[in-house]
């Protein structure tokens, strides 16, 4: 039976490929570049389910509802101004970091589009 082809290395702008079977090219392997992707996999697993830090039946009610009366993103960073994109996210204005008081006050909160809300969240985890 003939082998499964390479496909790309899962390190991020890397080039190579790698073998089936593997996440990453052999070069990957060799200079550890996956290190940074198993740090965040690590982070992860320590922070506990979505459910249990408050994003459980109760958050996903009233995102809806909340995202039903501010529909559209507030696009803080002034990436989409000439076609307003639809708001897909809630998002805790100053992050919570577990303060449920924090978390459910509703001067906290705004709408965001996927991108803004990823983007959003890269620069606060980059500190």
């Amino acid at each position: 039976m003939p082998l499964k082809p390479p496909h790309p290395c899962k390190t991020q702008a890397c080039s190579g490929l790698a073998l089936y079977g593997e996440a990453y090219c052999s070069e990957c392997i060799a200079h550890g570049c996956n290190a940074e992707r198993d740090k965040h996999r690590r982070f992860d697993k320590t922070r506990g389910s979505a459910a249990s830090r408050g994003y459980g039946p109760r958050w996903k009610k009233y995102r809806a509802a909340y995202v039903k009366r501010h529909p559209l993103c507030v696009d803080p960073f002034k990436r989409h101004q000439k076609s307003p994109q639809p708001a897909m996210e809630v998002d805790h204005i100053i992050p919570h970091k577990g303060d449920q008081v924090l978390f459910w006050d509703h001067e906290n909160h705004q709408s965001l589009c996927t991108s803004c809300h990823s983007h959003k969240t890269a620069l606060e985890r980059r500190g």
